[in-house]
């Protein structure tokens, strides 16, 4: 497997509203184009769309009010991945646990769409529930693999793969 990924984007924006919509709309769109020139990741435009929407707003649910969300969007041979990188609001390793249960049980069911469904239910029966739908789209949307560790500094890092290969070279198990 190529470690080694080429940077195309890596910046730290400011968890305020108005700013996340704006860089939400710079990956989907600037993104959206630039990949599109690219001949050989055309295809992850709207997917790379679909999973910095879904975990930009996750990081600024979850973040203290003004700190830094980082965002890195690099490409390789075998892969594009896309990694988001915020501060706790909550206890990092209780977080990280939870998400990872969360991703475990998203990518453990068979058929991706059943996997959304269940967190649609989910969100609906328990008003304010964590069910992690937007893990749930991005599985259903996307076909990316993802992977939740915390930094040396004890932040949150989610990365995602979208592999250019029909079937991904290994199984990252969260």
């Amino acid at each position: 497997m190529t470690k080694r990924y080429k940077t195309l984007v890596k910046l730290w924006v400011a968890n305020d509203e108005q700013l996340i919509s704006a860089t939400r709309t710079f990956l989907e769109e600037g993104m959206g184009a630039a990949l599109g020139v690219l001949s050989e990741t055309t295809a992850y435009a709207e997917r790379l769309s679909t999973a910095s929407s879904e975990l930009l707003e996750n990081a600024r649910k979850f973040s203290p009010p003004q700190s830094l969300i980082g965002i890195e969007i690099g490409t390789n041979p075998k892969s594009l991945r896309l990694r988001i990188v915020n501060e706790l609001a909550e206890s990092p390793q209780e977080v990280l646990n939870c998400v990872k249960r969360q991703i475990k049980t998203i990518w453990a069911e068979a058929d991706a769409k059943e996997a959304f469904r269940r967190r649609v239910k989910d969100s609906l029966s328990v008003p304010g529930s964590k069910s992690m739908l937007g893990y749930a789209k991005i599985r259903m949307e996307t076909g990316a693999q993802i992977r939740a560790r915390l930094t040396n500094l004890q932040k949150l890092e989610i990365a995602v793969w979208f592999w250019k290969t029909p079937e991904p070279p290994f199984v990252d198990s969260p």
